[in-house]
């Protein structure tokens, strides 16, 4: 049986080597190339009126590497191809369009545009569909909110 001295020092390796083992997974992880929205990171939000104007944002591609290929993971032979979809959580509140997207370069840029419907809120994320590359792709940060809120007052009309 284990003195409480030798279980205490059992305890202070363990965290040690826990600690270790941490930092070289961390080391270990490889960074995709991501797709970004140019909206401000702080917020990611499109705020929209019930059928009111459309709002949208610019995707595009940051090559930023370590992911086991160099550079730009939309670049080599054979044209790569980077296939996503994009949905929107509630198509009550707002759809996208388009629905699908082809990035084919690391310069390549795609418009989605967001349709209000009600009031309420939505999520739009990417998936992923295909990838010709010999790299990867991180979506996360592609994602954004659409907060839709109900029309804006407007002044009665008054006739004498």
């Amino acid at each position: 049986m284990a003195t409480p001295t030798q279980i205490k020092r059992r305890g202070r390796w363990s965290l040690i080597l826990g600690a270790i083992f941490a930092a070289l997974m961390l080391a270990a992880v490889a960074y995709a190339d991501e797709i970004k929205n140019e909206l401000p990171s702080s917020a990611k939000v499109i705020a929209l009126n019930t059928n009111g104007a459309t709002g949208s944002t610019v995707l595009f591609v940051d090559p930023t590497g370590d992911d086991g290929k160099n550079g730009c993971n939309l670049s080599g032979p054979g044209n790569p191809t980077l296939v996503v979809s994009v949905s929107s959580s509630n198509n009550a509140v707002a759809t996208v369009s388009p629905t699908s997207l082809s990035f084919t370069s690391c310069g390549d840029t795609k418009t989605v545009t967001v349709t209000p419907h009600a009031e309420g809120t939505a999520n739009v994320t990417l998936s992923q569909t295909s990838n010709t590359s010999q790299g990867s792709f991180n979506l996360t940060h592609a994602s954004f909110r659409v907060d839709v809120a109900p029309p804006p007052n407007t002044a009665p009309d008054v006739s004498v």
